[in-house]
């Protein structure tokens, strides 16, 4: 028996720390604290067994668990300040194993983590104290580049063999900036929190024996604790600005899992091929306290989200019996949200809080089953759960105009493939997912690029991946699928709300006022499966399902107060789509297939203004709702196929001139 462990270790005591403290500071410039790293944790392990009879354990891991923070809390007296953390972050765990055995038994876990420790946070920590930079400006920023990847390969035989390979990679820190204080005083004021995070695990096994069984598993995860957060929080007077006021949130997230596994023998007892990848961590920018002065004010959280999830299974023998099951998630927690809060903003300028996402959840399974008896069960998923919201609730007096909106693009996608072939073969690929082209919102407002450490460039927001919807090459393309009860599904919400007063009843609060809130939601399913035998059973279900609300609410309880001296504008959009298919074929001396294709489209669609509210233009006022104003793009059919809805138009507008 064999048991190897190799590890790479940054500890928590690697920090790198950047803290201005002790008594109140006075300068007659820019008060600045800087913190930068670059982590990198790496293992490679290669093996060769050759033996009658082996037991082997392997469990490599790179971990880091030291944090990039910068830190003021000292009260300031200064002419400007600069908090900034930046950090590249990289894990790597690679594992090669070659075993050829009479009798082996093994089990390997590799592990790539970055750690909730490993925070990169720039922040201004003075609750209950002044901020105070007089006439210089501020900037607190958090940029971070984080990697991880844990792969696993094996491959040999044997007589009878039994291998367990597990492949985890997680992303778990923070990237934060934060101001908390009880006033501030700058000229321009910038908070901005930027990640790129990268999380992939693979996981795949090759062997041939008489007999014997595997289990084959990749995780991938970015959870809710590795949030990117930018965050002011003002309990006192508020923030007084002879220039802009800027906070922004901004985060491009990949997660990543992939499993292959090849066996053949006599007998072959699957005990599981699992391939999972989810997103958790939310992207928000918000702002509470007052403003009681400013040239401008921006609130921006703008999110990427992309989970990927490919298995491919292939088992000939004599008996051979398998299950899989496969997951791409965007979690609810993984929500994009941009909100000022209630309290007053004065400015002279415009004012915005934007709202923006794109995710994707992509599933590619591929299943090939043989022998004389072969059965194969398989279950793929792929979900988007995540809103989009954009929530102005202050008291806005002042300025040029006031814009509140929020869009969104979420495309679940699955592609589905199985064949079974044996005396008796029996599948059961149900639902799966496969692309569409889809066009993202047009982008309402442009920042200028991210200086994030090695970030890679970001896909344009106004035009989403074109993908193909069939079957790819491995690799180069991404297929997408799910076995047994794959189901594709979007269940997301996308809303702006004004929810406090903008002037007062006898006073215009600004020039005009814009709300804006689009979605383009779209599930497709496809599946293909085919059998021979002696007898052939197979049974499919392939199910796409739209479930999604796209809101404009225009005042709060018990009523708002909105008043602009020009044009107010408040439109609501949705576009969505359910498309599901499926293609089957087989055949046998017995020969039964039970095949379906179902699609769901259950949106909402509401422009709201709430009893009680007083609206006031001195201009027009435009509301509208458009569902579906423009038709899908066209598929090419297949045998069979369900598509919810058909392209429909619903609009309503109305002027009124005060």
């Amino acid at each position: 028996m064999s048991v190897t462990r190799t590890f790479a270790l940054i500890g928590e005591g690697a920090r790198t720390t950047a803290l201005v403290t002790g008594g109140t500071i006075t300068a007659g410039g820019e008060v600045s604290a800087t913190a930068e790293s670059t982590q990198t944790a790496a293992v490679d392990t290669d093996s060769v067994s050759v033996a009658g009879i082996g037991v082997a354990v392997v469990t490599p891991s790179s971990r880091i668990l030291a944090a990039t923070r910068a830190t003021l809390s000292s009260p300031i007296a200064s002419q400007g300040a600069r908090i900034t953390a930046t950090s590249a972050n990289t894990v790597r765990t690679d594992v090669a194993l070659l075993s050829i055995t009479g009798l082996s038994v093994g089990v390997t876990h590799s592990l790539a983590e970055i750690a909730d420790s490993a925070a990169t946070e720039a922040l201004v920590s003075l609750s209950g104290s002044a901020f105070n930079a007089g006439a210089g400006d501020v900037t607190v920023r958090a940029a971070s580049a984080n990697s991880a990847h844990a792969i696993v390969r094996q491959s040999g035989g044997g007589l009878i063999t039994v291998s367990l390979l597990d492949a985890e990679a997680t992303v778990d820190a923070v990237t934060r900036a934060s101001v908390q204080a009880a006033s501030a005083t700058s000229r321009t004021f910038t908070v901005g929190a930027d990640a790129d995070n990268t999380v992939h695990a693979a996981a795949s096994l090759f062997n041939i024996s008489l007999g014997g069984g595997s289990g084959v598993s990749a995780t991938a995860t970015l959870p809710q604790s590795a949030g990117i957060l930018a965050m002011v929080t003002l309990t006192g007077s508020g923030l007084a600005a002879s220039g802009d006021v800027t906070v922004a949130a901004e985060s491009d997230n990949t997660v990543s899992a992939d499993v292959g596994r090849t066996v053949g023998g006599v007998i072959s007892i699957n005990g599981g091929v699992s391939s999972g990848a989810r997103i958790q961590a939310p992207t928000t920018a918000s702002f509470t306290g007052a403003i009681t002065a400013s040239t401008g004010v921006s609130v921006t959280a703008d999110a990427s989200n992309r989970v990927d999830a490919d298995m491919r299974s292939t088992g000939i023998s004599l008996v051979e019996a398998g299950r899989s099951n496969t997951v791409a998630l965007i979690g609810a927690s993984a929500a994009t949200t941009a909100s000022f809060g209630t309290h007053a903003l004065a400015t002279t300028g415009d004012v915005e809080v934007v709202a923006t996402a794109v995710n994707i959840a992509d599933v590619d399974t591929d299943t090939l089953a043989g022998g004389l008896g072969a059965f194969d069960f398989s279950q793929p998923t792929a979900q988007i759960q995540s809103a989009t919201r954009a929530v102005f609730a202050g008291a806005q007096t002042g300025g040029t105009g006031l814009r509140v909106e929020a869009e969104s693009a979420n495309t679940a996608q699955i592609q589905a493939g199985l064949k079974s072939f044996g005396g008796v073969a029996a599948g059961r690929p149900r639902r799966s997912r496969s692309s569409t082209p889809t066009r993202s919102p047009r982008p309402r407002s442009r920042r200028a690029p991210s200086s994030s450490p090695r970030r890679r460039d970001r896909r344009p927001r106004g035009l989403a991946q074109h993908r193909d919807g069939h079957l790819r090459c491995r690799r180069g393309r991404r297929h997408r699928g799910e076995h047994e009860r794959p189901r594709a599904e979007v269940r997301a919400g996308t809303s702006s709300s004004l929810l406090g007063r903008v002037g007062t009843a006898s006073t215009p609060g600004g020039a005009s006022l814009t709300m804006y809130t689009h979605a383009v939601d779209t599930a497709t399913a496809a599946l293909s499966s085919s059998g021979g035998g002696v007898a052939n059973i197979n049974t499919g279900r392939a199910t796409a399902l739209v479930q999604t609300t796209v809101a404009t609410y225009l005042g709060g309880a018990g009523g708002s107060i909105v008043h602009v001296s020009g044009d107010m504008a408040l439109s609501a959009q949705s576009n969505p789509a359910a498309i599901s298919s499926f293609r089957t074929s087989g055949g046998g001396a017995v020969n039964v297939s039970t095949n379906n294709a179902t699609a769901t489209a259950t949106p909402t669609l509401r422009l709201v203004i709430s009893d009680d509210s007083v609206v006031t233009a001195g201009g027009s006022i435009t509301m509208g709702v458009a569902f579906n104003s423009t038709a899908r793009p066209s598929r090419r059919p297949s045998t069979s196929s369900s598509r919810s809805p058909s392209p429909t138009t619903r609009s309503a507008s109305r002027r009124r001139t005060a």
